[in-house]
């Protein structure tokens, strides 16, 4: 019998040329927007003093949490 995994949906959105004095606030930001969905958060060190932060949500990660807390 074969069974239907569908993938779950995963969006991605990177926010470029952040300086290091504004970094916790932009992340703040993204968490604030996205809340439970957030499945990872990476932040990497562009040229000097500035960092790029990649956001990957899913619903799943919602769903999954939900779940655990009951």
């Amino acid at each position: 019998m074969p069974v239907d995994t569908k993938s779950p949906e995963i969006k991605t959105e990177r926010i470029e040329g952040i300086p290091f004095y504004f970094l916790s606030r932009a992340i703040a930001d993204q968490i604030k927007k996205k809340q439970e969905t957030i499945a990872l958060i990476e932040v990497r060190q562009g040229t000097g003093r500035f960092f790029t932060i990649t956001v990957k949500s899913s619903e799943n990660s919602m769903l999954r949490r939900r779940i655990a807390e009951r």
